[in-house]
């Protein structure tokens, strides 16, 4: 932990080994910071119109700053739940990743980030968060998921998790049903559907039918536990224009090539799947909201 301190790290582990719950405000030039703690574990981060891991992550950058604890202050939104130990080896390991970008690709993200927190409402800034942060399921059962599953926003906007080789996610274990749970994410946010599966969706311990999926979260399907977490990437930086060469025309030999499939499982397949089953629904209502049912 020695490697990350700084004094918000050291003004959160004060608060968090003393299992206390409370607001940490953070002031530093015309920047206001709010970490929110309960019973130990950081639940909540906000800097402008960030939060979650971004904003902590801003927040543990601070060099100094004006710190303020608020004892009791009890947070109305959750976006975390990570203990100190946790949440510095989530920084640790940003550092890490962000000391392999180059100068160009450390500008973009400082200036994605300042430009959100100070003039984007809270739904571009998270949309725009998730073009630098990854949310990934990490699996406790390395044989069933080796290296974990990450979801972007890049790709598509709604995953089916289960033991069917239709699923987006699928995991091969006798305690996961065909279509186990659905997941989608919207406006910055990762919501979790329990589709009716036998033995259900478990969030940290607890049974849930839907519900967002924090950093720092365990959801526990079937007999299988999965971490959540976030992970820095790259920053996609604009290639120069080149002038195309002509394409020449080159005849063809054999068979044309199968076309590839725009998605493993789609609105009518899950349908399917879940018409009798009453827990379903839900999710399917969302999807033809979001998407209309005739795209998924």
């Amino acid at each position: 932990m020695s490697d990350v301190k700084t004094i918000v790290t050291e003004a959160l582990e004060r608060s968090c080994g003393n299992g206390e719950t409370g607001r940490l405000a953070l002031q530093r030039d015309n920047y206001e910071g709010q970490i929110y703690i309960y019973g130990g574990f950081i639940v909540h981060a906000q800097l402008g119109n960030l939060e979650g891991v971004p904003a902590l992550f801003r927040l543990f950058d601070w060099g100094d700053a004006n710190i303020t604890w608020y004892q009791d202050e009890v947070s109305e939104r959750s976006s975390l739940n990570l203990n100190m130990a946790t949440a510095c080896q989530l920084y640790a390991e940003h550092l890490q990743t962000r000391a392999g970008f180059d100068q160009t690709e450390k500008q973009k993200m400082d200036k994605a980030f300042e430009t959100q927190s100070l003039s984007l409402g809270a739904t571009q800034a998270l949309d725009s968060a998730l073009k630098f942060y990854t949310v990934t399921l990490e699996c406790s059962d390395k044989s069933v998921l080796p290296d974990g599953y990450i979801f972007s926003e890049r790709t598509k906007a709604s995953y089916v998790i289960g033991s069917s080789e239709e699923c987006d996610v699928i995991l091969h274990h006798p305690s996961i049903d065909p279509l186990h749970c659905g997941v989608i994410l919207e406006k910055g946010s990762v919501f979790v559907w329990d589709l009716g599966s036998q033995s259900g969706v478990r969030l940290n311990g607890h049974p849930i039918e839907q519900g967002p999926l924090k950093v720092g979260d365990v959801m526990t399907l079937g007999a299988l536990d999965f971490h959540v977490r976030f992970n820095l990437r790259r920053p996609t930086i604009a290639k120069p224009q080149t002038v195309p060469i002509p394409a020449v025309a080159v005849p063809r030999i054999g068979s044309p090539p199968k076309q590839i499939p725009k998605g493993a499982i789609t609105y009518e397949k899950v349908s399917k799947g879940l018409k009798n089953t009453e827990k379903g629904k839900p999710f399917l209502a969302k999807l033809g909201s979001l998407f209309g049912p005739k795209d998924k």
